[in-house]
């Protein structure tokens, strides 16, 4: 195996009356063997990854509107061995609405 690529799917969060328009999304993918961070902006209810069949990852994803970075979602865990989402079946995202965004990790093998 070369690598992977790693297809996320989330529901689209609309702000309350009271809160500024959502703008996008930031995906965040850290590499647990390593202190950096790669940020992905998205406008898109979708992000596609490739990772490295060789690490351990944690995923998060945040939504941004207008009054700034809303809070980051639940973890996502990529593991390498199974190379299969661990702890993301329903996760949310929660703004000050509680509004929530649903992610589901689909895998695909790149050979």
């Amino acid at each position: 195996m070369i690598g992977s690529t790693l297809t996320l799917h989330w529901d689209h969060v609309v702000a309350m009356e009271t809160e500024s328009k959502v703008t996008g999304y930031l995906v965040m993918l850290k590499r647990h063997r390593y202190n950096d961070i790669h940020t992905i902006f998205t406008n898109k209810t979708t992000a596609e990854l490739s990772l490295s069949a060789s690490d351990n990852y944690l995923i998060q994803i945040k939504v941004l509107s207008e009054g700034g970075e809303g809070v980051s979602s639940e973890p996502i865990h990529i593991h390498k061995l199974s190379m299969g989402a661990r702890g993301s079946g329903a996760s949310s995202l929660r703004r000050l609405s509680c509004s929530t965004v649903l992610i589901s990790a689909f895998f695909c093998s790149v050979w």
